[in-house]
């Protein structure tokens, strides 16, 4: 629910330092780690073993070469496609919003391009998006209490504070517009909408947005 709990940061990060913190229980013994790093095939690309602390280390670094790309600016709009099978519904193709919003210029459009096979995908977090029109206000909300999922909605409406968030999906119009999200039916009318809005817009196209994440360098 922290916004400090993002990906590609470990320092600062509470579910890291949570993790870290756990470990304190086994502190003292000896732990044989192996770690893998899995292409997006799902096929093996590296593998780290030997001391805990030091494979993981070393399993960050080869992570970060598969699945972070670097970017030399951010760009106005971006399109971040949810791919088999992440995009089985909302729930799930979060992750390319989430993804996205690395590579997005404040103000832009971001548009999630996902089928949503199955829907929604459980209604928890979409009821608290849809609680208000207000995404600042839907933040508010969720600091009350904390239900599986609603770190789902959180991190939605973080981004819709200051970037537009556009949804290319087969999902009804009216469940998107709810959650504080533009619908459209294909991807060529949200670019048509793109370019009158800024006719030189750069953009920037995330074919794996669930798995790959922007590093501005």
């Amino acid at each position: 629910m922290n916004k400090e709990a993002q990906s590609l940061v470990l320092e600062g990060n509470p579910v890291h330092e949570d993790m870290m913190d756990a470990l304190e229980s086994v502190k003292g013994k000896e732990i044989f780690s192996i770690q893998m790093i899995l292409d997006r095939h799902q096929n093996i690309y590296r593998v780290a073993a030997g001391d805990l602390n030091g494979a993981f280390a070393k399993a960050v670094e080869w992570a970060n070469e598969v699945f972070s790309v670097p970017i030399p600016e951010k760009a106005d709009a971006v399109i971040s496609v949810a791919p088999y099978p992440m995009d089985v519904d909302l729930y799930q193709s979060q992750k390319a919003i989430d993804n996205g919003k690395w590579a997005l210029k404040e103000g832009g459009k971001l548009i999630m391009v996902s089928k949503c096979r199955e829907g929604v995908g459980g209604d928890t977090f979409l009821k608290q998006l849809s609680l208000s029109k207000d995404p600042a206000r839907v933040l508010e909300n969720l600091r009350t209490e904390y239900k599986l999922g609603y770190h789902k909605a959180a991190k939605m409406a973080e981004v819709a504070v200051w970037a537009d968030l556009w949804v290319v999906s087969d999902l009804d119009p009216e469940i998107i517009s709810k959650a504080n999200m533009t619908p459209f039916s294909s991807l060529k009318d949200a670019m048509d909408e793109v370019f009158r809005w800024k006719p030189d817009a750069r953009v920037m196209v995330l074919a794996e947005g669930s798995v790959t994440i922007p590093r501005l360098e």
